[in-house]
């Protein structure tokens, strides 16, 4: 112990030290612990570390925000064509982590087809102008329209069934899962 300093009164039977086994010294940060103790805990921290690198690491986990459709022109369900046909969503968006100014990205996933070229693929991108950003657990609305390419990596007629948002463009924002349901023609 560091010289001047004092000891408060400990009761009868007790040692100021914790209890040791006989010949056993208190070293560490935690002089309380036992080296068995202490890696133990060590181990759990950065087990625990890991777990939540991984839970921030998925990008489409759900405790990550939520996207929610507002209105859709024309609605969903409808037949759209990409030689000319338009499309505009509204979406209100609730981050659970501040997100940094950017672009809001939404693109709708061909996910009808497991095994061919196009499954899970981007066919159709609608981008909206840079925002201000996202503070975290605020609700925020988002528009996006625009006319269709006229073409899509997909082919001349696809159903999408899923919408990946991007909030912050593709400079490794936030991703959010968004169910929908159009028809492309040629």
């Amino acid at each position: 112990m560091p010289s001047g300093y004092k000891v408060p009164p400990v009761p009868s039977g007790f040692s100021v030290r914790g209890t040791l086994r006989p010949g056993e010294e208190a070293v560490g940060v935690f002089p309380h612990m036992s080296l068995k103790t202490a890696l133990l805990a060590a181990g759990a921290v950065g087990a625990g570390a890991v777990a939540v690198g991984l839970s921030v690491a998925n990008p489409t986990n759900a405790s990550l925000g939520t996207a929610t459709l507002l209105e859709s022109n024309p609605p969903l369900g409808s037949t759209i064509s990409l030689g000319g046909g338009s499309l505009a969503l509204s979406l209100r968006v609730v981050a659970n982590q501040d997100v940094l100014p950017g672009p809001t990205l939404v693109d709708l996933l061909e996910t009808g087809q497991a095994g061919s070229s196009s499954f899970n693929q981007p066919c159709v991108t609608l981008s909206s102008p840079p925002g201000a950003g996202f503070a975290a657990r605020s609700p925020q609305n988002v528009t996006l329209s625009g006319r269709l390419p006229g073409s899509s990596p997909c082919g001349t007629s696809f159903v999408v069934n899923q919408a990946k948002v991007t909030l912050q463009g593709r400079l490794g924002g936030l991703v959010l899962g968004l169910p929908v349901n159009y028809s492309f023609v040629p």
